[in-house]
């Protein structure tokens, strides 16, 4: 156990994994801080009763104010290392001391859960493998950090990045704002995590976050060739079109527009059916 370390999970509806969440939580850190992003079911109630502690938003103001809510509280507790987890028991509470053990090995200031190596899961669905070939391609075109997996919310962070995060999205896209943020300040690296997913649910990238996702990329480009096609993309979405981005090493993701459950599932593209019209991100 680290004394110095608190993990603080962004809860919004699991009502039925949150608990489980927090007690293989506990085993290894000080203390679980919930933040309840305005729950209408029982999460609030079950995370208080499962020994965490409990800050309740009262409406949902996002992923990203939440997790800020939770650092502060955090900072003022005198914790310095804050962990980050989802609460749907995507991720396996077993890995932080692995995590740990990376994260102070190799100094970093930031260490991002990595689904995609040693670890990965085979029942992991290819929509979601795809989403993040898509979200990893744009994010290291402006970043240049070679992360091999940008969006998992399986985190490490220390106490002098969080005070840098005041102008950031509170919505998903401040995963993204962290890892730019951290990349001025420190050294950003990576730990690979074993991660669960329910294969029962859809997995769906919503147009709203992939809106968040794209001003994110335009805030931090660097040079016209990528704000045009940030800006090509961003009005596919909004007109709910198909769209293909072709990966530096060839490859091509595709997303397909699933308007009655507001979003896009990207799924990779077999070449023979590629037809040379896909956006690219490197000119």
């Amino acid at each position: 156990m680290n004394n110095l370390a608190v993990a603080v999970i962004p809860c919004s509806n699991c009502q039925d994994t949150i608990g489980q969440v927090i007690s293989e939580t506990k085993r290894h850190v000080d203390n679980v801080i919930v933040v309840d992003d305005g729950s209408s079911d029982d999460s609030a109630e079950i995370s208080k009763k499962s020994g965490a502690t409990l800050i309740k938003l009262e409406k949902n103001l996002g992923v990203g104010f939440a997790l800020r809510a939770g650092f502060s509280y955090s900072i003022s507790c005198g914790y310095s290392t804050v962990i980050t987890l989802d609460a749907d028991n995507a991720h396996n509470p077993e890995n932080i001391p692995h995590l740990l053990d990376v994260h102070f090995s190799k100094g970093n200031l930031l260490t991002v859960g990595n689904r995609w190596g040693s670890n990965q899961n085979k029942y992991t669905p290819s929509s979601k493998v795809a989403a993040n070939l898509f979200a990893t391609e744009l994010v290291n075109s402006v970043s240049f950090l070679g992360l091999p997996d940008v969006a998992c919310g399986f985190r490490i962070l220390e106490k002098p990045l969080i005070s840098h995060f005041e102008n950031s999205s509170d919505r998903f896209g401040f995963l993204y704002d962290m890892l730019l943020v951290a990349s001025k300040l420190g050294r950003v690296g990576f730990a690979d995590v074993e991660v669960r997913y329910d294969a029962e649910e859809l997995l769906i990238t919503k147009q709203t976050e992939l809106l968040d996702f794209l001003e994110f990329i335009n805030r931090w480009a660097m040079n016209q060739y990528t704000i045009q096609s940030i800006n090509n993309l961003r009005s596919m979405v909004l007109n709910w079109t198909r769209f293909g981005v072709e990966l530096k090493n060839g490859d091509v993701v595709f997303a397909c527009p699933v308007q009655e459950y507001s979003g896009y599932i990207f799924q990779q593209q077999n070449p023979v059916f590629y037809n040379g019209k896909a956006i690219r991100f490197y000119p």
